[in-house]
Order: C-alpha cells, then sequence, then structure tokens
C-alpha cells in the first residue's frame, strides 16, 4: 500500500510576479551602480541596494510559496518605489529619467498586484 504524496503547487501568478520582483530589483541594482555612484548620495545607494537584496530574497522564498517571503517582496518592491516620485515631480530631476521611472513604477505596481493574487489562490 502507497502513500499518497501531497505537493503544495505554487501559483503561476506569485511565480510570474515574484520573477517580475526579481527582475525589478536587478535593475535597482544595475541602475545604482551604473547611474548612481558619484552621483546619488551613499544613503540612498545603501538604502536602495538594501531594499533590492531583501527584495531577491524575498522573491526567492515567494517563488517556493513562503508567504512571508511574498509579504517581503511587496513590501521592499513598494518601499523600493517611493524613490521613483521625486524623479516624476521635481523639475530639475533629468528629464531623461522620466519615462524609465514610469515604466519601473507601472511594473512593480503590476508585480505587487501579481503576488497578492497569487498568494490568494487556495493550494493543493
Amino acid at each position: 500500500m502507497t502513500t499518497p504524496v501531497t505537493t503544495r503547487t505554487v501559483p503561476s501568478t506569485l511565480r510570474v510576479g515574484a520573477v517580475l520582483a526579481a527582475l525589478l530589483a536587478l535593475v535597482d541594482i544595475i541602475g545604482t551602480a551604473v547611474f548612481g555612484l558619484g552621483t546619488a548620495p551613499v544613503e540612498v545607494i545603501v538604502i536602495t541596494t538594501l531594499l533590492a537584496v531583501a527584495t531577491l530574497v524575498g522573491a526567492a522564498f515567494a517563488w517556493r510559496g513562503a508567504r512571508w517571503g511574498v509579504w517581503l517582496a511587496i513590501v521592499t518592491r513598494a518601499i523600493a518605489s517611493l524613490s521613483v516620485i521625486p524623479i516624476i515631480i521635481v523639475p530639475d530631476a533629468p528629464k531623461d529619467a522620466i519615462p524609465m521611472s514610469i515604466v519601473t513604477l507601472v511594473l512593480t505596481v503590476v508585480a505587487i498586484v501579481l503576488l497578492i493574487a497569487g498568494s490568494r489562490v487556495r493550494r493543493a
């Protein structure tokens, strides 16, 4: 007699949200390294990098279905997205950065929505 093995399946919406959050975190790290070094204050570079690393950790665990990983990715992406607002609002901000900032903000909202929707799906 064999015992059925129960596996917990992770919803695809959750996985897509986790991948998108991880990609956005990598964009933050690369963007900070390429554009921020030398121009941004050290505090901004450190905070952005810490939030991005925390997002990567959260996304990795969210991929496996850990609820705390989902929430870590959501919270860190939401906080990281606040850095985009000054670029859009401040008149002295570089105008070339506005379109990319808006795209990043929209993709962050999409990632958060996917993570929330995927975490609400009942698992088998």
